[in-house]
């Protein structure tokens, strides 16, 4: 897979994940992120950064708190693609490093 499609899975999954906690929970949303972009940027981030552990939480959370079915069904197929998208993440940073040493 080249970085291209690799970034534009990452950034799919981020979106999908952003798009989700703000139906979940829009006035908590808006309360501690700044603006829709913003939270994508930082969703983006904590992906690229193996930092991924607030979107699993968030993630179960909303699988086992919200009444919606389709909230729950697609936050179980996020938390499902979780490790995946962290797993092309960490190869492209991977090779981003080797490519800028």
């Amino acid at each position: 897979m080249n970085d291209n499609k690799e970034m534009k899975e990452v950034t799919d999954f981020a979106m999908r994940v952003d798009e989700l906690m703000y139906g979940f929970d829009t006035y908590d949303y808006r309360d501690n992120i700044e603006g829709r972009e913003d939270g994508l940027t930082e969703t983006v981030r904590e992906i690229l950064s193996d930092n991924t552990d607030g979107i699993k939480e968030t993630l179960e959370e909303i699988a086992e708190y919200s009444e919606d079915p389709e909230e729950v069904k697609e936050a179980k197929e996020l938390l499902r693609r979780l490790p995946e998208i962290a797993g092309l993440a960490n190869n492209l940073n991977r090779r981003v490093s080797n490519a800028s040493i």
